[in-house]
């Protein structure tokens, strides 16, 4: 964290001055934008208390200002993006926006953004590696990833009994698989390969029934996950031992 100039934080003051301004004329999604975009640049320079504001200004528009369900998915995306970059926060400030964060993706209007919101916050539990203050909560990685599991059977279950295919919940389960790919590659340990291999076998299972309409995308993103396995089985050394005991 670099020193408290009174230069930027006069600066940062007036950004703020700014953004609000603006959010006040009704435009509340680039105002968004622009806090969080603020709030990354005093986190840098290590004005944490600052930074705190900045995203609780941005989550304050996101709950007043956002409704419309496209809109609050996008800004909802660009405000976990945002504090997955952060790493100047004190564990109770950290603590208490993600929780926000992870609450406002479990609350989205459609159950397919839902889950990948869900899964998608598991990113703020696992920082970069030899990171200061970047998160390594391997625990929490894997709550995330189960309730967005659990979301996309809610989501073929609803599919199911609308008769609708169930592609779309198909391809839950498909990013989901490619999250706990991720945290595996990334040394989380609290992802196992009998969980990873268990995902391929229920979208295995799915493909197979034929009652499932996975369209040409579907298809495209499972095979490229697919073909992401083997190249890390075919590399050799550690890389391929860790992923032996997966059948692909």
């Amino acid at each position: 964290a670099g020193p408290m100039g009174p230069a930027l934080k006069k600066l940062l003051q007036f950004l703020h001055q700014t953004i609000a301004a603006l959010a006040d004329v009704a435009k509340p999604e680039p105002a968004l934008r622009l806090f969080l975009e603020a709030a990354q640049l005093a986190d840098t320079a290590g004005m944490e208390p600052i930074a705190y504001e900045f995203f609780e200004r941005a989550m304050t528009l996101y709950e007043d200002e956002i409704s419309d369900s496209a809109a609050q998915k996008t800004a909802l995306a660009i405000i976990v993006g945002s504090l997955q970059r952060c790493v100047g926060f004190t564990t109770e400030s950290r603590d208490s926006l993600v929780h926000k964060a992870t609450g406002y993706s479990a609350r989205l209007l459609k159950k397919p953004d839902q889950c990948a919101a869900v899964a998608t916050c598991s990113h703020l539990f696992w920082g970069p590696k030899g990171v200061d203050g970047a998160a390594r909560d391997a625990d929490s990685v894997v709550v995330c990833l189960k309730k967005s599991l659990k979301i996309a059977s809610a989501a073929q279950q609803a599919a199911a009994a609308a008769g609708s295919g169930g592609g779309e919940a198909l391809s839950l389960f498909i990013t989901v698989l490619n999250k706990y790919l991720y945290f595996y590659d990334q040394g989380c340990p609290s992802v196992t390969l009998s969980v990873v291999q268990g995902l391929i076998e229920l979208i295995n299972n799915e493909l197979a029934s034929g009652e499932v309409a996975a369209g040409p995308e579907c298809e495209a993103y499972y095979s490229a996950t697919l073909r992401h396995i083997r190249q890390q089985k075919a590399k050799g050394g550690e890389d391929a031992a860790r992923y032996d005991g997966l059948a692909v």
